[in-house]
Parts: C-alpha cells; structure tokens; sequence
C-alpha cells in the first residue's frame, strides 16, 4: 500500500487485526511518500483495519480503512 502526502504533513497510523491486536504502528511519519508492506505478519484471506492520522499545523485529518490481504 502507497500513500502520498504534502511533505509539510505528518502521518500517523495504526494496524489492527480482527481482535485488535496491533500488528504495525508508527506516530510521525514526515516524509513524502509511504509504503507500507504486511507480508511480514505471515497472515492470508484476512481483513486488517488501518486507522491513520495526518497532520498539519491547524488541521488534522482522520480515517480507518479495510485491507484485505489474500
């Protein structure tokens, strides 16, 4: 997974699985471009949440989101 982000921004994010255990986490990402990989966690056919964060001086942006690994 990609994401791409003004470089005056922070991001911040977190992995859960289906029982929310916390599978990756980071608070202040500041560079322009993010790549995530989750093959790592040796999990297939399931759905993990992503809840994210980004940050600018006034203003904060919020939002989770579905992945299905397969």
């Amino acid at each position: 997974m990609d994401i791409a982000k003004p470089d005056s921004s922070r991001f911040a994010f977190r992995i859960v699985d289906k029982d929310f255990n916390v599978l990756v986490s980071h608070d202040s990402i500041t560079a322009g471009a993010i790549a995530i990989t989750l093959q790592e966690f040796n999990i297939s056919n399931e759905i993990v949440r992503i809840y994210y964060k980004i940050l600018k001086e006034n203003c904060e942006l919020r939002g989770h989101g579905d992945i299905k690994i397969e």
